[in-house]
């Protein structure tokens, strides 16, 4: 028998400042996100000389978010040096459609599209 895996809903913060309060609490704070991060990124990834060097940009085993940084601007609707938020997390074992359809109009209503759903 496979295993389930949990839905994880991350929101960026302008979606989460439009959360009633009563929902807010279900969400926990993730992280933090800045274009000095994205520069960090960039020169593990560039420099030659590093074990985490790539021909290409990536970004594994840098971000469970994001996947390069063209869904990192897609995220946040902007740049990724003129832009950059706190990220919220919830864990759900029993998210329905109406739930994730929630959430995606919500983030329709915001700068970029802040929401993930993905499975861990």
């Amino acid at each position: 028998m496979g295993s389930v895996k949990d839905t994880v809903v991350y929101i960026g913060h302008d979606v989460y400042d439009h959360l009633p309060k009563k929902e807010q609490k279900h969400f926990e704070w993730h992280s933090r996100y800045k274009p000095e991060w994205i520069s960090q990124i960039f020169d593990d990834v560039q420099d030659d000389t590093q074990p985490t060097y790539k021909e290409e940009e990536t970004w594994e085993n840098h971000n469970d978010i994001f996947t390069d940084v063209d869904d990192y601007e897609d995220f946040w609707g902007e740049d990724w040096d003129n832009t950059g938020g706190s990220t919220y997390k919830r864990i759900w074992n029993d998210m329905t459609f109406k739930d994730e359809k929630y959430y995606e109009d919500l983030a329709k209503q915001i700068s970029g599209n802040q929401l993930r759903v993905l499975f861990e």
